[in-house]
């Protein structure tokens, strides 16, 4: 198994602020909205990749890389036909979503973004929500790409996190990130060029899918296509 990287900024930017996780993007991020927007995206993704390929419901996989505490999955949790996997480099982190009610049918796996461990080609969906930010531009790149290697052709990736302001307070909001995940690491998500990033990484039909307003900035949510051959 690939080594698991020591040196990460941690999803609250220090570590004494992990138990406080949940509570921080539900308030700071509407997460739950988000979710709601990521989860319904999942939703007709999956039913026209069945209607195009006519695969069985039992094989659908579904892998949320950078999975932070679960929360994502976990409201998936009740849905049989889908196999769960979480991504995270963070084993505290996978901790928290070990001890969300009914999740222990889900896979967690401790690893890098950017090397999953998973099987080429063995995912119908990949989420990542909120883990952009916390990236350098290679680390983004690596991601996007490791992404690409592990979804099926025709499958889909579902990206939400923060992006191009949406106006001048939102830009303004969007600072206190930059002061905790780093200038440089926040620059593609300020410049808005997380979707060329997703198209460099083999990504195509990249769609901007919805906007969310938060109290941190302007998340947005995007979709792309790995094309069959």
């Amino acid at each position: 198994m690939n080594k698991v990287v020591s040196s990460f900024v941690p999803a609250t930017g220090f570590d004494i602020f992990l138990p406080w996780y949940d509570l921080a993007v539900r308030l700071l991020a509407r997460q739950t909205r988000m979710h709601e927007n990521v989860s319904r995206i999942v939703s007709q993704r999956l039913q026209k990749l069945r209607f195009e390929t006519s695969e069985e419901s039992s094989g659908v996989h579904v892998v949320d890389v950078g999975c932070g505490s679960g929360t994502l999955l976990a409201g998936m949790r009740q849905r049989d036909d889908l196999n769960l996997t979480g991504i995270d480099v963070d084993a505290r982190m996978l901790q928290q979503a070990k001890q969300k009610p009914g999740t222990d049918s889900i896979n967690w796996i401790a690893a890098p973004s950017w090397e999953t461990t998973l099987p080429a080609a063995s995912a119908q969906v990949v989420t990542c929500t909120l883990l952009m930010h916390h990236l350098d531009d290679e680390s983004k790149s690596r991601t996007l790409s490791e992404a690409f290697r592990i979804s099926v052709p025709g499958g889909a990736i579902v990206l939400a996190d923060f992006a191009h302001p949406a106006s001048w307070l939102a830009w303004l909001r969007f600072q206190a990130v930059r002061v905790v995940d780093g200038r440089l690491n926040t620059a593609a998500n300020l410049d808005g060029r997380l979707p060329e990033m997703l198209g460099a990484a083999g990504w195509q039909k990249v769609e901007e899918e919805f906007v969310l307003a938060t109290p941190l900035g302007t998340v947005r949510g995007y979709t792309a296509t790995k094309m069959s051959a």
